[in-house]
């Protein structure tokens, strides 16, 4: 109100006269408070000055009826203007859109159209609200709460839903269309803002009216295809809906993976194709809201057409009469596309997989806990998290109880699970290339785009970001299996029933992105790549040209054993994805292994014979009657499967990271020795060992036997440094054609900084640069200073700097038998040969640190220029 104002000049005047004329003290209180009550309204109308935060004015300049339940602050000052006020707006909306129309603003200006697309979102809203309200209003008398209603109440809400459903949808297409129309503006109305083509304007930075309304833009959207799928199963509506899907479009799909292989009148893998329509028809042919009508006795007005509005009234329990309104694309028939791309994952109903989309969330709905960072790409339209209905839940109780017969089943196939989890980015399009058509338009298109394949799409001609939010698939698929304690359960339950190792795609199969391959530790499950998995979709150019694979297998099998099956689902996997090998996919794959998957890695990509060394293993004599024992009951071919290694030849590069590859005794110290008797090789195993086997009790006599350490030794026991399964492989070599890198941990920061201080090791680089070559920790000594060791014997430069460098030399000879992450000494990790080894300062579990993700990131963007995609595919 602002502060106490002065003696006005009338008041001075009014007490003169008092004192000149004696007027009466009732006069002169009559006129003091007259006079009081103008300088009283005087003063309120009076401008103020406040401060409020820049927060505060981001908020409201920006808020709309997307954000909060109001319109914006732009749309209710234009209302004002044109003489209705917000809140009347919306008691008679058609007469608000009249007056709008007939107000200030230039019919199909831009801030016209933004105006119109919120108040019709506005409308949409708040006729849901009411709808759900009514829906959901509890009975007078609690007693009735739960009595079934009779046929007419049942007729009369049914009305109802239709009539709140018709005008929502009407509502919401007209909210997408305007504010299309707005977006678009300058490619739907040529020459819009070329009044002098002469003259070179200046770009324009985003208002907020372009926020806003691209906000309404999506919301409009978002609930045009929420309200579509809820609907989806709803046979009574007298739409029609007609579906494209058929067992000839699946067949052409699964025939055209490869993008050159595009046949005749073939879609091409991954363009758009139509899959469903929905026809909406006019008021007047609606049958379906008729029969209705008459069933419940309900009014409705006349039916008006000429883009004119339509009323349907009903009367609820207390005779209040209920208007909704439709406005013209109710008097029209209205038609809605749907397109998805042509990939076998993302088509519902499909002939091979029999899956359909069970629930669709859009992503800016959710958040996830456990994610460090949020991968997304800025763009148009609305980013979609699917699920699929039939998906493999891999839960803790899921796996371990599960009576699925394919989990255990000897075929391969059966055990690769294909994402149940889909990303799709969603976008309405009315028909139209100008902006009379746009607006006049009663033809929508809905495409759903798979935004790992589609970074841009085209919009009346011109190209545009498509938007994505990578993590929220990533975060739904781990939420949903909730693997975090899989690998513990499995590895100390006595009852468990799965024995064969799993493969999961976390995104639909592509021909055209490498594939990273990812194996977990001990007692670990896909849940231990987490932060991995995110950290690469978060950067662009490895999302783009990677695909990644994890594996879970149970850490309480023989590693040999583990090794031979998870072999063949890899190899399976990449046969039935590509049978002739002819996909990017199939080449130059990477390896990455923790811990036990790092050991069982390098099996992977070595083509080492163990027999012979197996065959001298066994000449012992101390084990000569096991042996025989062993020998008459195991498969002999069945045997020599598992010790005939053959690389994966997919595979060209080998991460391997805190990895015992010659055992550690830590598995040996009296607690690891505790765990390790109460870990029990599965059921489903042993029951496949016949005879006397059954009846060996002593694990001593087994752990020194090769045939025992590879049939009847768990994983946890084989990571002994003295157990038979290290003896065996210790010395493994990689096959030469394979690039591999170690990322070594270790645990005494004080050690650690001493060796980056001798820049033995170097610290952990946080740009991915490309250096001429690489920082190699070769035997421990860094590339970096065997260099300047051969420049100075070359050019007898510096002879102290030679001194310095043969020190250094002895100091990581006497460090590096110290080093250890806690649990695998460094000795154990280290391979000669390793294109790249770097420490990190941390424990066993590094795969997740940031140091160890930049790392890897590195390694894979050196991958990419090493392996360039062929030009024809660029």
């Amino acid at each position: 109100m602002g502060d106490t104002p002065k003696i006005h000049p009338f008041l001075s005047l009014i007490t003169a006269t008092y004192m000149q004329n004696k007027f009466s003290f009732s006069r002169l209180a009559t006129s003091i408070t007259l006079v009081s009550s103008l300088l009283f309204t005087a003063s309120c109308s009076t401008v103020s000055v406040n401060q409020k935060s820049s927060s505060q004015t981001i908020a409201d300049n920006r808020s709309n009826i997307v954000t909060k339940s109001s319109l914006s602050n732009k749309s209710k000052s234009q209302l004002i203007s044109v003489g209705m006020p917000a809140n009347e707006c919306f008691n008679n909306f058609n007469q608000c859109l009249e007056t709008v129309d007939k107000g200030f603003l230039e019919k199909n200006s831009k801030e016209y159209l933004a105006l119109i697309a919120e108040l019709h979102l506005a409308k949409a809203i708040e006729d849901s609200e009411d709808c759900v309200d009514r829906i959901t209003r509890p009975p007078i008398d609690t007693y009735y709460s739960n009595a079934p209603k009779t046929p007419e109440e049942r007729d009369e809400a049914l009305l109802h839903l239709t009539q709140c459903n018709m005008a929502y949808r009407q509502n919401l297409l007209n909210a997408i269309k305007y504010s299309y129309a707005y977006l678009f503006y300058n490619q739907l109305k040529p020459g819009a803002d070329a009044d002098n083509p002469v003259s070179i304007k200046p770009n324009k930075l985003p208002t907020n009216l372009d926020i806003q309304t691209q906000d309404v833009y999506e919301a409009a959207s978002d609930r045009l295809i929420k309200q579509l799928y809820s609907n989806k199963n709803d046979s009574e509506q007298s739409r029609k809906v007609t579906s494209y899907l058929g067992t000839s479009l699946i067949k052409d799909v699964n025939q055209s993976k490869v993008p050159s292989a595009v046949a005749a009148n073939r879609k091409q893998y991954g363009e758009q194709i139509k899959v469903l329509n929905f026809t909406f028809p006019p008021i007047e042919e609606d049958q379906y809201l008729k029969g209705l009508i008459e069933k419940s006795e309900l009014t409705t007005t006349d039916t008006v057409t000429d883009n004119s509005a339509v009323d349907i009234a009903t009367e609820d329990s207390n005779t209040e009469t209920k208007t909704l309104e439709l406005d013209s694309l109710s008097n029209q028939t209205t038609s809605i596309d749907l397109y998805l791309p042509n990939e076998p994952e993302y088509l519902q109903n499909t002939e091979r997989y029999h899956k359909s989309i069970e629930e669709i969330y859009a992503s800016h709905e959710l958040t996830f806990s456990g994610l460090n960072t949020v991968s997304a790409r800025d763009g148009f339209g609305i980013s979609y998290v699917t699920l699929l209905d039939n998906r493999l839940k891999t839960s803790v109780k899921g796996l371990l109880k599960s009576d699925n017969k394919k989990l255990n089943s000897e075929d391969p196939e059966d055990r690769i699970h294909l994402t149940g989890v889909l990303l799709m980015t969603g976008i309405v399009v009315p028909q139209g290339n100008s902006l009379q058509q746009v607006l006049d338009s009663n033809n929508f298109d809905i495409n759903f785009y798979n935004p790992h394949h589609t970074n841009t799409i085209k919009i009346l001609g011109e190209p545009f970001y498509l938007a994505a939010n990578f993590s929220a698939g990533y975060g739904m698929w781990v939420a949903d299996n909730n693997l975090g304690n899989v690998g513990y359960f499995n590895l100390l339950s006595k009852q468990q029933n799965l024995v064969m190792p799993q493969l999961f795609m976390l995104e639909p199969y592509d021909p055209n992105k490498r594939i990273i391959i990812m194996l977990h530790g001990l007692a670990s499950s896909p849940a231990t790549w987490v932060s991995v998995t995110n950290d690469i979709s978060g950067d662009d150019d490895l999302r783009e040209n990677y695909q990644v694979w994890q594996i879970f297998y149970p850490t309480n099998i023989p590693m040999l054993e583990n090794r031979y099956r998870i072999q063949q689902l890899i190899e399976t996997a990449y046969q039935t994805n590509d049978p002739n090998s002819q996909h990017i996919a199939s080449n130059n794959s990477v390896l990455i292994g923790h811990s036990m998957g790092a050991v069982i890695g390098r099996m992977l990509v070595s083509n080492e014979n163990l027999e012979t060394k197996f065959n001298r293993l066994t000449q012992d004599e101390s084990t000569l009657r096991l042996n025989k024992l062993v020998n008459d009951q195991l498969d002999k071919e069945k045997v020599l499967n598992r010790l005939h290694l053959k690389q994966l030849e997919s595979v060209d590069t080998a991460v391997f990271i805190s990895a015992p590859f010659r055992g550690t005794d830590f598995a040996d110290r009296w607690f690891t020795q505790l765990l390790r008797r109460v870990v029990h090789l599965p059921i489903g195993f042993i029951q496949t060992i016949t005879g006397n086997l059954a009846n060996i009790a002593s694990e001593g006599e087994l752990a020194s036997n090769p045939l025992g350490a590879l049939y009847f030794q768990n994983g946890a026991s084989q990571l002994s440094d003295k157990s038979s399964f290290m003896k065996l492989t210790a010395d493994l070599e990689i096959a030469d054609n394979v690039t591999y890198h170690s990322i070594i941990a270790n645990r005494d920061s004080d050690l650690y900084n001493g060796l980056m201080r001798l820049n033995i090791t170097p610290a952990p680089e946080t740009a991915l640069a490309d250096p001429k070559t690489p920082d190699v920790l070769a035997a421990g000594v860094n590339t970096k200073v065997l260099d300047l060791d051969a420049e100075s014997k070359e050019g007898g430069k510096d002879q102290s700097l030679q001194q310095m460098n043969e020190l250094t030399k002895e100091v990581t000879q006497s460090i590096t038998p110290t080093m250890s992450d806690g649990i695998v000494p460094y000795s154990s990790s280290h391979l000669e040969g390793a294109a790249s080894e770097t420490i990190i300062k941390g424990g066993h579990g590094i795969q997740e640190t940031p140091e160890a993700i930049l790392t890897l990131r590195k390694i894979l963007h050196q991958h990419l220029k090493d392996h360039p995609l062929p030009k024809e595919e660029q």
